[in-house]
């Protein structure tokens, strides 16, 4: 009998490992799965400190930084986009609330500032017949090109 026993309470506390395994397993796989998710989510949506600044703000920038626009171009004089643009000059459309990556637009026949690759305002100056790139979190210009050199 007290074989018996003893091989039932073994087989108790085997029973009550493999739960106690079972259960850390069960648990480790959901915190998995929610960190996944969380990781997933936090790439679609900009935090606070990366939220794309304003395409009004793109255009005041252009107008600060080159010598006599304040003076010659007002607000009309301008077209924006929001897009994402590579190292090489390969321009792709986006959208500043996703920072997804659409279809390729075309090129700036440039290399970016830093050759590295951004999410940008693109701001055409109509009347000076330039584009600017404008990079979406630091405001800095990081390509600017001239429409007839990329028409020609």
């Amino acid at each position: 009998m007290s074989f018996i026993r003893k091989l039932f309470c073994r087989s108790e506390k085997l029973n009550k490992n493999i739960a106690k395994l079972s259960l850390s397993i069960i648990v480790g796989v959901i915190t998995m799965f929610l960190v996944y998710i969380a990781i997933q989510d936090s790439i679609k949506v900009p935090s606070l400190s990366r939220i794309p600044i304003l395409s009004d703000t793109a255009v005041s920038i252009v107008t600060e930084n080159e010598d006599g626009f304040a003076d010659s171009h007002n607000s009309n004089d301008f077209t924006t986009r929001f897009v994402y643009i590579k190292g090489n000059g390969s321009i792709f459309e986006s959208d500043p609330n996703s920072n997804s990556i659409g279809e390729y637009l075309g090129s700036t026949g440039e290399v970016t500032m830093t050759t590295g690759n951004h999410f940008a305002w693109e701001v055409m100056d109509k009347k000076g017949n330039s584009l600017y790139y404008v990079d979406s979190i630091t405001g800095e210009i990081i390509v600017k090109s001239n429409l007839s050199k990329l028409t020609s």
